[in-house]
């Protein structure tokens, strides 16, 4: 059975509110949805992000956490759609949310798995987009909103 990854980048503004931000235009994009951050199948960065489908070989930066209490309320809408009872999906597991700085902060990428560093197992998406998070601020103030569905 396969597990996919819908994910969201928010900027905190100078309210202190989280907003929802689109991808860099530069940057490479899902193909299935533009404005996602992440959509590739990687079990790999699965595994980092929020410990699912990890056999245990990959440390991950942290278990879930749920959405977080000050979601932007697109975020917040598009989760209760895709994991509503009658959505079609089996499953959303693995809802949370990790800051830049807990991104570029994680003290395994160099951990050997199969052979590689993990940073080079996990695909050019994940790096991508660590690298759109930065454009956007300091690393407290932007973060990635992510959940898996089976």
């Amino acid at each position: 059975m396969w597990t996919d990854i819908t994910a969201y980048l928010e900027v905190r503004d100078k309210n202190g509110n989280w907003q929802k931000v689109a991808m860099p235009y530069d940057v490479p994009l899902s193909t299935s949805n533009p404005s996602r951050a992440l959509s590739e199948r990687d079990y790999r960065m699965f595994a980092l992000l929020s410990d699912v489908q990890n056999n245990g070989d990959i440390v991950s930066l942290a278990q879930p956490r749920g959405l977080p209490r000050d979601v932007s309320w697109q975020i917040h809408a598009e989760h209760e759609r895709q994991c509503s009872i009658g959505h079609g999906c089996y499953d959303c597991v693995g809802v949370s949310y990790l800051t830049l700085r807990e991104l570029v902060g994680y003290a395994h990428y160099d951990a050997v798995y199969e052979g590689l560093p993990l940073r080079e197992w996990l695909n050019g998406e994940y790096w991508a987009m660590i690298g759109a998070m930065m454009r956007y601020g300091y690393p407290d103030v932007v973060r990635v909103v992510f959940w898996f569905d089976y």
